[in-house]
């Protein structure tokens, strides 16, 4: 084995107790009811790591093991979004209804493109996998549209003075790199082929490995109260004010629903 394999290898073993450590760490902070489709996610990804451990690699076993993984993750990304929306919007239930819907519709949206596009991407060369090419297309197109709801609650995460609890920004901040990176090395196998992806699989690993150490440290039962924070954009007498219009928009939406 040569180096860039073997440090890529130690890095997935590490990547695979980080996440056992992360988990157990929100067992034990008492944790698991609050974030339960995050868990659920890592949850499916670490067992998706530890399985393909014990499959023939390049194997029809591993692949089948390895895409029954991958579509079960998909069917997370949707209850991991509405619980993020939920989360950052707590105190703008109306706000996150809306949002809710957003994702929803985001996700729809993404299978029908794909749906639709797949018989003009089937008509390109070097397609004789019809099911593996399905699956791509679907895993791209799904990953996209997830990124940019992640940036739309970011982006609100940012631009609003909000009070927010500590383990919610921990958990916002680190899922949007950790998918952002992980999307990443998807398009760069997808657009550059076998030659790129070793280096953006590598990188990726020691991103995702980063939010896992970052997610261990800083999601702890102390960190449930809110705290109001301060966003930099806004001076002190500005973010009240956008405060108040999210509080009035956040009631007109609550209003719009209860009719």
């Amino acid at each position: 084995m040569n180096l860039p394999g073997l440090v890529e290898k130690i890095l997935w073993f590490a990547t695979i107790g980080a996440t056992a450590v992360l988990l157990l760490s929100i067992w034990r902070e008492g944790l698991l009811g609050k974030y339960k489709w995050f868990v659920s996610y890592l949850g499916v990804r670490l067992a998706k790591s530890i399985c393909l451990l014990f499959v023939p690699f390049k194997s029809d076993a591993y692949a089948k093991t390895y895409y029954g993984f991958e579509i079960l993750i998909w069917i997370l990304y949707t209850p991991v979004l509405l619980e993020l929306y939920r989360l950052v919007l707590e105190q703008h239930p109306g706000i996150a209804q809306a949002g809710r819907k957003l994702v929803q519709y985001g996700i729809g949206i993404a299978l029908l493109v794909s749906m639709i596009t797949l018989p003009l991407d089937l008509k390109k060369p070097k397609h004789d996998y019809v099911l593996l090419h399905l699956f791509s297309v679907v895993e791209r197109n799904v990953a996209l549209v997830v990124v940019v709801l992640l940036l739309l609650i970011v982006a609100f995460f940012f631009y609003f003075p909000v009070r927010m609890n500590p383990n919610v920004i921990a958990y916002t901040v680190g899922y949007f790199f950790y998918f952002l990176t992980t999307t990443f090395v998807l398009f760069t196998r997808n657009l550059m082929g076998v030659a790129a992806i070793r280096t953006a699989s590598l990188a990726g690993i020691i991103v995702g490995l980063a939010c896992f150490v970052y997610w261990i440290i800083a999601i702890r039962r102390k960190n449930e109260a809110l705290v109001p924070r301060a966003v930099a954009v806004w001076r002190p007498q500005d973010q009240k004010v956008m405060v108040a219009h999210l509080d009035a928009l956040n009631a007109s939406l609550l209003h719009m629903a209860r009719k």
